[in-house]
């Protein structure tokens, strides 16, 4: 009992760990100040001052244009994988999911 709380301690631990810095920013992303950890109340000053500016703009919209078409990309590229190893034979079939698991170990 004990040890099955110290784990799921441990894990939500990690969790925070990892996800903290992320909700700061969040957070931080709605201050009218110019520099992170100082709050001066909520604003969407900075929000307006990105939308305003073009080159922060087109850096915005190149990034979600990578993201998108990476996304298409790597389910198409997914997909026929997956095709191609549910019809290979046993022994390619074993190949490939030991290959998959490689990056993991």
């Amino acid at each position: 009992m004990v040890k099955k709380i110290l784990a799921k301690s441990y894990v939500y631990l990690i969790l925070l760990l990892m996800y903290l810095p992320i909700l700061l920013l969040v957070v931080y992303s709605f201050t009218a100040s110019d520099q992170v950890g100082i709050w001066n109340g909520f604003s969407f000053k900075l929000y307006s001052d990105l939308f305003k500016n073009k080159e922060l703009m087109s850096a915005v919209g190149n990034t979600f244009l990578i993201a998108v078409s990476s996304a298409v990309v790597s389910t198409i590229l997914g997909t026929l994988g997956a095709i191609g190893v549910f019809y290979s034979s046993k022994k390619t079939r074993k190949i490939v999911e030991t290959m998959n698991q490689l990056p993991v170990v």
